[in-house]
C-alpha cells in the first residue's frame, strides 16, 4: 500500500494576519501556541497596537500605476527594502528546526533587518554566518 502525504492548503487562503491563528492553535501544542499568541504582561500593548491599526482605512485606487512606487528606506544608516523588520522572538527553535536561522535568512533574503533574541537558543555566532546584518536585543 501506498503512502500519500495530503498537499497542504495553499497560503492564498489565509487572507489577513488573523487567519493564521486557527490554523496556527490546530498545528501547535498548547504551550507553543499560548507562547506564540500571548503578548507581554497584561497585553496592553497588543491591545493599543490593535486599536490604532483598527483606525487606519485603506483607499483602494482601482487601475492605478504602482510600478515607480518603492518602500525601501534607510533604517538606522541602513538601506532596507522595507520599513519593517523581523522582530526578536525567544526561543524560535521551539517552534522550528533552526528557527533564529530560518528567520535570519528570511530577513537577509527580504532585504529587511532581523533582531535576534536575547533569548535564542542558537549561538548568536551561527546566526551572524547566516545573516551578518542581525541586530541583537539586549
Amino acid at each position: 500500500m501506498m503512502c500519500r502525504i495530503k498537499p497542504r492548503r495553499p497560503a492564498s487562503r489565509f487572507l489577513c494576519l488573523d487567519d493564521f491563528e486557527p490554523a496556527a492553535r490546530r498545528r501547535f501544542a498548547r504551550p507553543l501556541f499560548g507562547y506564540i499568541q500571548g503578548a507581554a504582561e497584561r497585553s496592553a500593548s497588543k491591545e493599543d497596537t490593535a486599536r490604532a491599526y483598527a483606525e487606519l482605512r485603506l483607499v483602494p485606487r482601482m487601475l492605478a500605476s504602482v510600478s515607480g512606487r518603492s518602500i525601501a528606506t534607510r533604517v538606522l544608516g541602513q538601506d532596507v527594502s522595507a520599513p519593517v523588520g523581523i522582530a526578536p522572538m525567544g526561543i524560535s527553535a521551539l517552534m522550528a528546526h533552526d528557527g533564529d536561522r530560518g528567520l535570519a535568512r528570511a530577513a537577509r533574503d527580504a532585504g529587511i533587518p532581523f533582531n535576534l533574541s536575547g533569548s535564542s537558543l542558537t549561538w548568536v555566532e551561527d546566526v551572524l554566518e547566516t545573516n551578518p546584518d542581525k541586530w541583537f536585543q539586549i
